[in-house]
This record gives C-alpha cells, structure tokens and sequence, in this order.
C-alpha cells in the first residue's frame, strides 16, 4: 500500500508543478513531450542493459502508450477547459472504472466492502472540490475527463498484464518514448518549437524524474496487491495536490478541503481492510 500511496503523491505533486512551471512561462506542450523523454531515459538506466521489447509484450506496450498518452493529454485538456472541480470530481470516479474493467476481463468481481470504500473516497473528493471554481463551457467539452477517466482505468489494467511480461524499467521506458512521439504528433509544431526553452528543460525535466519514479512505485504497487486496490488508493490524488499547494504554494485550505481529505484518508483505512 505504501508503494501506491507514494506514487499517487509524486503524481498529486506534479500537478503542483505544473502550476509552477506555468507560471514561470513553460508551455504544456513542451514539459509534456520533455517529462516524457526524460522518464524513457531514467527508465531503460534503470534496466541497466539493452531495453528490448519483446515480441510477445510489444502490442500491450502499444496500447498502454496510446491508453496512457491518451488519458494524460485529455486530462490536461480537461483542466484547461473545465477547471479543476468538475474534471478532478470526473476523475475521482476511475477506481470504479478499473473495477468493471477487472470484472469484465479479468472475472474479478468487486466486494461490497470495495464499493463502500469507492464510495467514501469519492465523497472526500467531491466535498474537496465543491468550492473550486469551475469554468463554464459547452456540454461537449466534458468528452475530455470522461474519456481521461476511460483510458486511466484501463491503463491500470495494461500495467497489471504488463508485470508478468517485462520488468518496469523497460516497459516504463518504451511507454515514455511512444508517449513523446504521440505527444509530439497531437501538439507537432508548437511543442517542438518550445522544447529547447529553460523553462520547458528545467519544469520537464524535474516532472520527468518524479514521473519515472511514480511509475516505477505504481508498477511495484500493482505487481503486488493488483490494480484495483491501487486504483482506489489513486483516488487521494486530488485531495493529495490540494494539500500539496497549501505547503508548497502557500494556497489556503478551506474547511471543505480538509473534511474532503478526512473522508479520503478514512478511505485508505478501509483500503487496508480489503486485502
């Protein structure tokens, strides 16, 4: 449980990052494509050997590349375009997803007491975000959480597959380095053009290393207790950047904010009930 909870908190903070890295003038474009690269490099120095993709595991790295890449940028368009309420409330519902995901493909039927602990982390997010400010905009631009939710969860299923087939260091690294090809495909000349920039080097840079080790923990986390449990625990995303931006950012924390993250942490209590 550790194992995911470290990773949701390196992957909570990178949005905090994210924030910084705006405002020092890196374009999302750019620390996308360069966090990417850098992740694929750490990765395969990880392996300390030549990163083969193996015939056998080449089509599930495929997928987890475009599931992944996916999600990641429809999850940035989300926050850009609907604010962080209605997109992080969205997203909080991707452990239920995970769970129909293992239901239907993998025979793995939820327990109640799963569902209870779903429902509880979900409220804590709900409440967390209810005074966040949300940016009106038509209906349809809500595809982009929605389908960020949908690719999450089954990015959590590639990795489960992925854990029996090669070691994390290698999978992290080709996933990274097709991802950067999506993304460069998607956002073409403009990230290019922004890549040789400091602020993109330096923000991409430092968002790579904390992605490379969230991924690493996360593939552990999976390995070991499967991806629904860590799905759930994932759920403390959210509520984890909120607190994360009150100590690093100076952001004031409302009341709803920490009631939100008690739920959340009663959720994690519970969690550690369903092993």
């Amino acid at each position: 449980m550790m194992l995911a909870f470290s990773a949701s908190t390196l992957f909570a903070g990178a949005g905090t990052v994210t924030r910084f890295g705006v405002a020092v003038g890196a374009q999302t474009a750019g620390m996308m494509v360069i966090q990417a690269l850098v992740a694929a490099l750490l990765a395969w120095a990880s392996v300390r050997e030549f990163p083969r993709l193996e015939r056998h595991s080449t089509f599930n790295v495929l997928c987890l590349s475009l599931v992944g890449g996916t999600g990641a940028i429809c999850m940035i368009e989300g926050y850009a375009r609907l604010g962080v309420a209605p997109t992080a409330i969205i997203l909080s519902l991707y452990p239920g997803i995970v769970g129909l995901y293992l239901w239907v493909f993998e025979k793995q039927r939820p327990t109640l007491k799963w569902f209870l602990a779903l429902l509880v982390a979900v409220s804590g997010v709900v409440l967390a975000m209810s005074t966040a400010p949300a940016i009106k905009r038509p209906l349809w631009e809500y595809v982009f959480p929605v389908t960020a939710t949908m690719t999450l969860a089954g990015n959590d299923l590639l990795i489960q597959r992925l854990t029996v087939q090669m070691k994390p260091g290698q999978a992290i690294g080709w996933v990274n380095f097709f991802t950067a090809l999506m993304a460069l495909a998607v956002y073409n000349v403009q990230a290019i053009g922004h890549l040789g920039e400091l602020p993109n080097l330096t923000v991409g840079g430092f968002m790579g290393t904390m992605l490379f080790l969230a991924l690493q923990l996360k593939f552990m986390g999976i390995g070991r207790i499967g991806a629904r449990l860590v799905s759930l625990i994932a759920t403390a995303q959210p509520v984890l950047a909120i607190l994360i931006a009150a100590v690093v950012l100076g952001d004031k924390l409302l009341p709803n904010q920490i009631g939100g993250a008690f739920l959340v942490m009663v959720s994690l209590g519970m969690i550690t009930r369903l092993r």
